[in-house]
């Protein structure tokens, strides 16, 4: 479910796509493949990481912590086959440190750096 609440109503999506290569061009027919590079980039209110690094791929997510996100649904509807957003070996999503941290209280017994707000790529 899209992390959406009465204090944030929208989630924002910077998306930014780079062509890598661009291959096999039919020129009469106007077909063409390529090979893209996409950054998706959004801020999630409900999530809170624990220390996180100052350099972004310091910060890579396992496959088991991207399971458990909310990801944007992306369509490409003009290719040949309609492909859909999702995540397979290909997909790298980092945690980017932006905003504030808490502390654990002192109930807890390891110190920790809570940041409330995640930034992912």
């Amino acid at each position: 479910m899209a992390p959406v609440s009465w204090e944030h109503p929208s989630t924002p999506i910077v998306i930014d796509v780079n062509v890598l290569s661009v291959y096999r061009m039919d020129e009469v027919m106007l077909h063409y493949m390529s090979r893209i590079k996409l950054d998706m980039i959004w801020f999630d209110h409900r999530i809170g990481l624990n220390n996180l690094k100052d350099e972004e791929h310091e910060n890579l997510l396992s496959k088991v912590e991207q399971d458990k996100l909310w990801l944007p649904y992306l369509r490409f509807t003009t290719s040949a086959k309609i492909k859909f957003s999702d995540t397979d070996d290909s997909v790298s999503i980092m945690a980017l440190k932006k905003g504030s941290f808490k502390t654990n209280s002192v109930n807890h017994v390891a110190e920790n750096f809570v940041f409330e707000v995640l930034k992912c790529l």
